[in-house]
């Protein structure tokens, strides 16, 4: 048998355990607040993640046939959520040098590519005057509720160092600060006004 414990062993038990439990506190303390920080953390990235797939869906991976009243809100409100790269298409009596089916279809090659950017299009003749049909197919670049950069008429062809019409395209709205590919020189945006916006009211 053991030798029974005095009153002052048993204080001295009691104390030690006292200061063991003020020991872990802080500890225990430190434990839940990382916990909590982990899930803050996680919760953010899941909320960021949503937001994308909800903005990813929004755009459909397509490009937007709109009209004239549609210019508003689908073009200039819309760029200030997200760029819009607009484009006004040439009218179907016309020839260009630049084929007209080659730019719309590099369009919906780009927009299935770019989810998180809005592609639309409109045509001539809800978006621009007869007197600048010979321009077209144009395409204009908009972003905070004004139209930033545009590529016109024959600045839509291919350049030579790109071996399709949509990766020309792609890489110029790269300079421009619309996509990010590599190699290409970003101007972050460009002179506002982009040098003959469409004139849709």
């Amino acid at each position: 048998m053991g030798e029974a414990m005095g009153p002052n062993t048993v204080g001295a038990l009691h104390a030690g355990a006292d200061f063991m439990a003020e020991q872990m506190a802080p500890t225990t303390d430190q434990t839940d607040a990382n916990a909590a920080e982990e899930e803050f953390l996680r919760l953010r990235e899941k909320r960021k993640a949503d937001m994308q797939a909800v903005q990813s869906s929004r755009f459909g991976g397509s490009a937007l046939l709109i009209g004239k009243n549609d210019w508003q809100r689908e073009v200039v409100a819309a760029s200030k959520d997200a760029w819009v790269v607009t484009l006004v298409r040439a009218p179907t009596r016309m020839e260009g040098d630049v084929a007209k089916t080659d730019v719309s279809e590099a369009v919906d090659v780009l927009a299935k590519k770019y989810l998180n950017v809005k592609f639309v299009e409109i045509r001539a003749e809800d978006a621009v005057p007869p007197s600048r049909y010979e321009t077209l197919p144009s395409i204009f670049v908009y972003q905070d509720g004004s139209c930033r950069n545009s590529l016109i008429g024959t600045q839509l062809a291919e350049d030579g160092s790109a071996p399709t019409v949509a990766e020309s395209i792609e890489w110029k709205l790269a300079e421009f600060g619309v996509f990010v590919v590599e190699g290409a020189v970003s101007g972050e945006g460009g002179e506002e006004g982009g040098g003959g916006a469409a004139e849709v009211d």
